[in-house]
């Protein structure tokens, strides 16, 4: 497939480059490994990676109740140190056009070290922007305020304007305000993030057509939101049973397992 057109940082004109993918991979959800699979795509070959990876804050901390669900800090293998900033985001990387979009989640405490790896690889920190969460999970010991904000961090391949911000959309403060994912939309996923926190990410920094990639996709909900504004996903996840799951959300039914 041709990549869409694209905009030259110094030019502001647009310009024809072709990138091939695979068709096999464009608007699927490939069960693997993402530090292996990442390497099997073509460079300058997405416009936008946003992601919310492992934060690697897991433990074996529990709250117990009488009345209701117990809260655990444990919420996986994947979040226990398997996959640091260091180990993908050179990886990933490799994949943006010269144009292309960096937006990634982390925990705030280690938010530096995301930062510094983008750094190492040349990109431009443009911003961070806040999630806060309007129903955060109760401080029940009274030690500390509620953890109610997350942050992203949003950061381009170039310093110029040749990236796809959708100016046109008028101005926006970078604190996006929805609550935690509950009720019908919740999957059995720990930490799956609501649909509307990545609405205005992918309208304000994308065009129509656009391709994004989740190197942690979970059980889809970055690439559920891409495909309900027009835009092309690739996902990846190791979780067999995340993959299920965000596979009959896309309603996709062929498995490309032989990519």
């Amino acid at each position: 497939m041709k990549a869409t057109k694209h905009y030259s940082a110094t030019s502001n004109k647009p310009g024809k480059r072709v990138v091939q993918i695979d068709r096999r991979v464009l608007d699927c959800i490939l069960h693997g490994n993402s530090l292996k699979l990442l390497d099997r795509l073509p460079e300058n070959s997405v416009d936008m990676i946003l992601t919310d990876p492992p934060y690697n804050i897991s433990s074996d901390f529990e709250i117990s109740f009488d009345d209701r669900k117990d809260i655990s800090h444990d919420f996986g293998d994947w979040d226990y140190g398997q996959v640091q900033p260091s180990d993908w985001i050179g990886k990933a990387t490799r994949v943006l056009t010269d144009t292309g979009v960096f937006i990634s989640m982390y925990d705030d405490l280690n938010m530096g070290r995301m930062i510094s790896s983008l750094r190492q690889q040349g990109l431009e920190i443009r911003e961070k922007v806040y999630w806060h969460k309007d129903n955060p999970v109760p401080q029940f010991h009274g030690v500390k305020w509620q953890r109610a904000v997350e942050e992203m961090v949003v950061a381009t391949v170039n310093e110029g304007e040749g990236h796809h911000f959708q100016a046109n959309r008028g101005q926006r403060h970078n604190v996006i305000k929805t609550p935690i994912c509950q009720g019908r939309e919740r999957r059995n996923h720990p930490t799956q993030k609501p649909r509307e926190l990545f609405r205005p990410i992918i309208k304000w920094w994308t065009t129509p057509g656009d391709i994004l990639l989740d190197p942690f996709t979970g059980t889809g909900t970055i690439p559920v939101v891409a495909q309900e504004h027009g835009r092309h996903y690739i996902g990846i996840e190791q979780n067999k049973k995340y993959v299920k799951t965000a596979r009959k959300r896309l309603s996709q039914t062929s498995l490309r397992q032989n990519w």
